[in-house]
């Protein structure tokens, strides 16, 4: 009888450590159907808010990709404003030389350095005004262009960082690697 009791508490105790495993199994993939159930709304979130900003459509499964890309293009887009800018303001240094040049009774040509009549001189003078005006407002968009596309630059890195802070939460069961120190 000893031995009957014995062998039910066994299998009773057994019973008991497979509901406990149940359970916490059970636990476990409710812990990660509620972390996916909240990742999957902030990207959600996420995506929303690159929309308006992009101003394209962008769902939780692309915004990853559609902010990698954006960022680039911001990258080289604001570089190529910021160049525009800097050959503007070197064309403006020239003109601006060859006009101090032209001032008083001494004006040369700049390129064949022939003397310049007071009239010549004075065309010309008008002339380098006038492109020298062009490249200001030249100058003024590339600038004003580069500070908008900027902006929208560092909204998409933000934007980026909040999704790739986002904890994934990992299944039941997956292990979780170790880190390899030796290939770091």
């Amino acid at each position: 009888e000893l031995a009957t009791t014995n062998e039910a508490r066994e299998q009773t105790v057994s019973a008991m450590n497979d509901a406990e495993e149940l359970i916490r199994v059970g636990e476990e993939w409710s812990r990660f159907r509620t972390g996916a159930a909240e990742r999957t709304e902030k990207l959600g979130a996420l995506a929303e808010q690159a929309s308006s900003l992009l101003q394209q459509p962008v769902t939780s499964e692309t915004l990853l990709e559609v902010l990698a890309e954006a960022q680039r293009n911001l990258e080289r887009s604001v570089a190529a404003a910021e160049n525009e800018a800097a050959s503007a303001r070197g064309k403006t240094e020239l003109i601006n030389a060859a006009l101090s040049g032209l001032k008083g009774a001494g004006a040369v040509c700049p390129t064949c350095l022939r003397p310049l009549s007071e009239h010549e001189a004075g065309r010309a003078e008008e002339e380098h005004t006038k492109q020298l005006e062009e490249l200001e407002s030249v100058i003024a968009g590339a600038e004003e262009g580069s500070t908008r596309r900027r902006s929208a630059l560092e909204e998409v890195r933000g934007l980026l960082e909040q999704v790739r802070e986002l904890p994934v939460p990992l299944k039941p069961g997956s292990d979780v690697p170790e880190p390899d120190l030796d290939a770091a």
